[in-house]
């Protein structure tokens, strides 16, 4: 395969990793992150976390705030590899 065909193939894998995060509750993808170490940037998680939030029509704008924070306590500890 040419290098090409593989950064897409690598491409094509992340945004299939990303909408299968979209599939989990937020507190499954922070603890994911913190099982697995994060894929993704931080960026890529608050932008995740807040997509589930505004489909789930029992999340309030507290329980938001709670799961972006928390979000940040992990990154920080651990930080982002990618």
């Amino acid at each position: 395969m040419s290098a090409s065909g593989a950064g897409r193939d690598n491409s094509l894998d992340s945004a299939k990793q990303y909408y299968e995060l979209l599939n989990n509750r937020p507190q499954d993808v922070l603890n994911d992150i913190m099982e697995k170490g994060p894929v993704f940037t931080h960026e890529q998680y608050k932008r995740a976390l807040e997509l589930l939030h505004r489909s789930d029509p029992n999340s309030t704008p507290e329980l938001h705030k709670r799961y972006a924070a928390k979000l940040a306590e992990i990154i920080k500890r651990i930080g982002v590899a990618v």
